[in-house]
């Protein structure tokens, strides 16, 4: 935690950006080379009698389409990562830092590629402890036991500093992103600007603030990791919030002319609201639906809304805004819209 504080308080997107290459490009070097050294039988074993020791539950597609088996929680995972990751702020802060269009969208692609090649190597390391590891009491220690106890010594090192490499990427992106949004946006835009009508940070300021901020949202984030140490439903809790509440109002207000201010209001708290009553009320046997629901509801919401008050708030008015690029003193101070003047020819700094 302090590592990933120090670098990413003095070097920001860029410190967190290199290393993320040095990062992911460890782990998933190294999750290969732990699962071509059991599937090429160096471990003494024939791969095929390791996967025929699995259950056929565990290798087939049932996971996917028998709910006793898993299928609604699995799609809720899927839906969260894919759609919620969308949504997740440290996702935002390299596409908004991409040279341009272009690059972002192909960083996008890569970034997807990258994750399929992984996931074949991770998830088949879970088939393998189940034979290496049959009386395992914590599965959560599954891992570090194959590298430790399993692989050779150069192969278990990499896999072990890859997984921490990961996390690493992770806690960097998600620290460095909560910091700029309540710098830029809650503490210079919102209550600055807007509620003490003070003229706001210049961009040193601003900087030094940001940094500040990586302080607290370090030390919270280290007190929960301790409390419970879980990172990685941590992760899918995070994009399964704003899969609830957010994806609506992003995709939407992206690709609808009418899409506006209070139908994304009323989408992100319904959505989000209703998230967390279904976590508390949803029977175990039904998890999964409360991942999936919210954000149908949050969908609907926001059309129904964003109709019934088109005209107070015409969408059409703010909709070509996604194709205006600030200038970055404008962004800096908090001021995004600054310079935007609407199709009728209003503006709305």
């Amino acid at each position: 935690a302090l590592v990933v504080l120090v670098y990413t308080f003095a070097g920001g997107l860029f410190s967190s950006a290199y290393t993320d290459i040095f990062q992911i490009y460890l782990a998933i070097g190294a999750f290969w080379a732990a699962f071509l050294f059991f599937a090429l039988g160096f471990a003494g074993v024939d791969f095929g009698t390791i996967l025929g020791n699995a259950p056929p539950s565990y290798i087939d597609l049932s996971g996917l389409t028998d709910i006793g088996n898993g299928a609604l929680i699995n799609w809720a995972g899927i839906m969260a990562l894919a759609l919620g990751d969308i949504v997740a702020l440290d996702f935002m802060e390299r596409v908004f830092a991409a040279k341009d269009g272009k690059t972002a969208r192909r960083g996008a692609f890569m970034g997807g590629g990258l994750t399929l090649f992984t996931v074949i190597p991770t998830t088949m390391m879970g088939i393998i402890a189940l034979y290496f590891l049959p009386n395992l009491a914590d599965p959560f220690t599954a891992l570090p036991d194959l590298a430790i106890n399993h692989v050779p010594f150069a192969i278990g090192i990499a896999l072990l500093m890859g997984v921490l490499g990961a996390s690493m990427s992770t806690a960097n992106g998600g620290l460095l992103a909560i910091s700029s949004v309540m710098s830029r946006n809650i503490i210079q835009r919102d209550i600055l600007k807007k509620w003490l009508k003070r003229p706001g940070m210049d961009d040193r300021k601003l900087l030094r603030t940001t940094r500040l901020f990586t302080i607290p949202m370090m030390a919270a984030a280290f007190i929960l990791g301790y409390l419970l140490p879980q990172p990685g439903v941590y992760l899918i809790l995070a994009f399964d919030i704003v899969f609830a509440g957010a994806w609506a109002p992003l995709t939407l207000g992206l690709f609808w002319r009418k899409a506006n201010f209070p139908a994304a209001i009323t989408s992100l708290v319904l959505g989000s609201g209703l998230r967390l009553l279904l976590f508390y009320v949803i029977p175990i046997e039904l998890a999964g639906l409360d991942t999936m629901i919210p954000p149908v509801v949050s969908f609907v919401a926001f059309v129904i809304v964003a109709l019934a008050t088109q005209k107070k708030h015409p969408g059409t008015e703010r909709h070509g805004v996604i194709e205006y690029v600030p200038p970055e003193q404008d962004v800096v101070a908090g001021e995004d819209l600054k310079g935007y003047i609407s199709p009728s020819g209003l503006k709305f700094a």
